[in-house]
């Protein structure tokens, strides 16, 4: 199994969890398409071939598509970190 790597696609979130930081989600950051792509192919150099999409909550990511399939297309395992509620509408 080799390295892992996190990454946060946005801070925003469409539900209020009790559980949850949920004052770190109240903001409109998401991740530059520019970043991602940079990342993921720096990634594999550095040893990572896997990551996991987090947030906030990934599906509200306006890129959300465009970055599964680059991180497919790249060679990664990868897996989101999602409350589902959106699930259906981002596909």
């Amino acid at each position: 199994m080799g390295k892992k790597i996190v990454i946060e696609l946005t801070n925003r979130c469409n539900l209020a969890c009790q559980h949850c930081f949920s004052g770190r989600h109240g903001g409109r950051a998401d991740l530059p398409l520019a970043t991602l792509q940079h990342l993921l192919a720096a990634a594999h150099s550095h040893g990572f071939t896997e990551l996991s999409f987090t947030g906030g909550e990934p599906t509200l990511y306006p890129y959300f598509a465009q970055a599964i399939e680059l991180t497919s297309r790249a060679g990664y395992r990868f897996a989101v970190n999602t409350n589902g509620w959106n699930f259906v509408q981002a596909y």
